[in-house]
């Protein structure tokens, strides 16, 4: 059996060159990374609900094997480089034929000239630079092939479009999620990391030292009210040296 790490992953360098080609693409879903190690190590998940507005973060009955850590860290890296834009915003010229493909599936494109063509087909690309080349041409085939949809009888709005690649991509998005956070778990003999603790507030004390110092803070309150209400009904001093005899019988 391979041994019980518990480091942090790191996460990998820069991804030179952002993937077009969507056979290159990895699984939306591989099993032995998104469901055998989940099952093997986690004991709950915690933090979910739609009051946190947080993400479930899983607990682990035990540390990571050396094996696990290193197939989730595979797997964290393809589906990061499954997610990567453009390092400078701006898709080659693959998306840019995918996108004048797409508008010239549509009538309304017949009106357009080629510097009109040009700079419409800047706009799609332009909502559409945070996002992976494959995706934005994977958008493009289907709208083409009414298969996004939308309306098929109009060619999509520069919002629709985007949220058409959004779609596509929302699975990896979420997939790594849930395997950054499986990387990120604390077993349980550790601290969990920072970053899970960053809803509490600052300077919080351990509970034990908080109950201790609750129980000091309503102690010395109830003492003030007790002080406070028999000064209330004490009665007042008086100066006999401030009294004139003379008047006693006034």
């Amino acid at each position: 059996m391979a041994p019980l790490v518990s480091r942090r992953s790191s996460p990998p360098g820069a991804i030179r060159r952002p993937i077009a080609d969507r056979s290159r693409v990895p699984a939306a879903y591989v099993r032995a990374t998104d469901r055998d190690i989940p099952d093997r190590v986690v004991t709950a998940y915690e933090g979910a609900g739609t009051a946190t507005q947080r993400p479930a973060m899983p607990a682990l009955r035990r540390a990571l094997t050396a094996d696990e850590r290193d197939a989730l860290v595979r797997r964290r890296d393809d589906l990061m480089a499954a997610l990567a834009a453009p390092p400078n915003g701006r898709h080659d010229d693959r998306c840019a034929s995918a996108v004048a493909g797409m508008l010239a599936a549509f009538r309304t494109a017949d009106r357009l000239d080629i510097e009109a063509t040009v700079a419409v087909v800047g706009g799609y690309l332009h909502v559409a630079r945070d996002y992976p080349p494959w995706a934005v041409i994977a958008a493009c085939e289907q709208v083409r092939t009414g298969e996004s949809g939308l309306n098929r009888s109009y060619c999509p709005h520069e919002p629709e479009f985007a949220a058409v690649v959004r779609g596509i991509i929302a699975p990896y998005k979420e997939r790594l999620r849930r395997t950054e956070a499986l990387l990120d778990a604390a077993p349980p003999d550790e601290p969990a990391p920072h970053h899970r603790l960053a809803h509490q507030p600052p300077n919080m004390p351990a509970r034990p030292a908080r109950e201790e110092l609750q129980r000091r803070q309503a102690e010395q309150f109830l003492a003030r009210c007790k002080a406070e209400a028999e000064a209330s009904v004490r009665p007042a001093a008086i100066d006999l040296a401030e009294i004139d005899p003379a008047t006693w019988n006034d």
